[in-house]
């Protein structure tokens, strides 16, 4: 869907758009695909996600400013 379609959609929705922040971050490690994955099968109309760019430019998917709260593996 475009942005067009999408304007056009919301002027005639009968519910509320559904955005799943992060996936289903109560279910699934946040920011992951299987959480988005989750979020689309529960009805998710919309998946909003964090990129952030490293200082050697990179791009990569996290909410968080610092690394504390990244998933370990085993976790």
């Amino acid at each position: 869907m475009n942005w067009s379609q999408f304007y056009q959609q919301r002027k005639t929705r009968t519910r509320p758009l559904i955005v799943a922040h992060r996936g289903v971050p109560v279910m699934q490690p946040e920011n992951t695909l299987p959480s988005f994955a989750l979020a689309l099968e529960q009805g998710a109309d919309a998946l909003e996600t964090d990129l952030r760019f490293t200082r050697d430019g990179e791009i990569v998917l996290f909410h968080d400013a610092t690394h504390d709260r990244r998933p370990r593996r085993g976790e």
